[in-house]
């Protein structure tokens, strides 16, 4: 509950895919763009076959 979710260690549990401003008002108003210093994601092994990446917007940015 520490790590995740109550708000005092500045971690913040978003999808890194999506546009900045569809986040949680909490992670909008906490988070300064481009002032990261750690960023984890889910190893690549699981994108695409655990959790699907889906919506138009988001795949648009990469070349597929």
């Amino acid at each position: 509950m520490n790590l995740v979710g109550d708000g005092t260690t500045g971690i913040f549990c978003e999808d890194s895919l999506e546009n900045p401003k569809n986040w949680r008002s909490e992670a909008k108003t906490k988070i300064e763009l481009g002032t990261f210093y750690v960023l984890l994601t889910i190893p690549p092994l699981f994108f695409g076959s655990t959790i699907k990446v889906e919506g138009d917007i988001k795949l648009r940015q990469y070349d597929l």
